[in-house]
């Protein structure tokens, strides 16, 4: 999976010119101004202030495109790649006020949008529980989950019914070729609208729901084992004080984590290859996430990476949909954390300089 890009702005500038249905854009290029030389007291302020290249690289599990979550000013750009020939397949610009917050493969034809929305410049963006559907050459497009179902998004864009609840992606393995795993939360009460885990249909929006988790409160995180049984889940109270239940494959559910007397909460966010060990963000009152590894079979929790600055923003995932690689750090500019030497790896390097 070896190839070269000697000039990775180039493909942004092909990602800036035009958009496949949503938005397009055409921009006359500035000319070239020149300048005083940069002082080294001045680099950090301005890669603080500069927006990324790149907020999220995806593979498709065949390997063959790599979906880039790309920031504007006010708004997201979603990119799809062709491998083989590096040529675009995907240019889908939001409209303004309109971001992507996660780009999620179900399979390795379709991708799944999280919306989300930003109230200032320097504001984070912060998910609405909306969920987007779109192949990787453009088509089919529809806004398969939220509250603004009866409206769009955007143009060219079919919309379902609204529903008055959040979805969030907990698996993106497919289930029949056609479903993946979302945790939903209806708005209102916690007490009379319990959290669920429900199926979602990629190509209708159509969602079947089942309940029985472990726990009360808020649905915090679930990750989901190959067969798409969730076997870990992380419950949170008004308070935002976490607990963290583990169950074997056809075993009951346990309590792993108390955050009110461990200090600590604990996410999960991928497998770790090792058994049924699995990937933890662990974060305390003061300080930044990190990431730890839990193995069940001895309850015992290893560190693995303690940012210095900023939390992990996201912990990017091989083309297995399991495996992660790298993590993704909140830190100035952005940037990642390798944990596996790999194809993936390799390719982000040559695709991203903060790899």
């Amino acid at each position: 999976m070896h190839f070269r890009i000697s000039n990775i702005f180039c493909l942004w500038a092909v990602f800036g010119l035009s958009a496949i249905g949503i938005v397009a854009e055409a921009k006359t290029p500035a000319p070239i101004a020149t300048s005083a030389p940069t002082t080294a007291a001045e680099i950090p302020i301005m890669d603080f202030l500069r927006l990324p290249v790149f907020t999220d690289i995806s593979l498709s599990p065949d390997g063959k495109h790599i979906a880039l979550l790309m920031p504007r000013e006010d708004r997201s750009a979603i990119g799809v790649l062709e491998i083989a020939t590096m040529k675009p397949t995907l240019n889908l610009v939001q409209r303004k006020d309109e971001y992507v917050t996660r780009v999620d493969w179900a399979g390795s034809k379709r991708l799944i949008l999280s919306l989300g929305k930003r109230f200032s410049g320097f504001e984070a963006t912060s998910p609405t529980g909306e969920l987007m559907g779109v192949n990787f050459d453009g088509t089919q497009q529809k806004y398969l989950f939220g509250y603004r179902g009866a409206s769009s998004t955007g143009t060219n864009i079919k919309t379902g019914q609204a529903k008055n609840a959040f979805a969030r992606v907990i698996s993106s393995h497919l289930i029949d070729d056609r479903y993946v795993l979302t945790d939903v939360r209806s708005f209102g009460s916690l007490e009379t609208t319990p959290p669920k885990i429900c199926r979602l249909d990629v190509y209708s929006g159509a969602v079947s729901c089942e309940s029985g988790l472990p726990g009360k409160g808020v649905l915090w995180g679930v990750l989901a084992d190959a067969q798409n049984i969730h076997r870990y889940v992380v419950r949170g109270d008004l308070s935002d004080i976490t607990t963290t239940y583990y169950r074997e494959a056809k075993g009951e559910w346990r309590m792993i984590n108390d955050e009110a007397k461990s200090g600590f909460s604990l996410i999960p966010v991928a497998w770790s290859g090792k058994g049924e060990g699995a990937y933890m963000e662990q974060s305390k009152s003061k300080g930044p996430t990190a990431l730890s590894v839990f193995d069940p079979a001895t309850d015992k929790l290893d560190s693995v990476f303690q940012p210095e600055l900023a939390s992990i923003s996201r912990v990017l995932l091989g083309a297995d949909r399991v495996t992660p690689y790298a993590v993704g750090l909140g830190e100035g500019r952005g940037g990642f954390k390798p944990l596996k030497a790999g194809p993936e790896l390799t390719l982000m390097r040559e695709i991203a300089p903060t790899f």
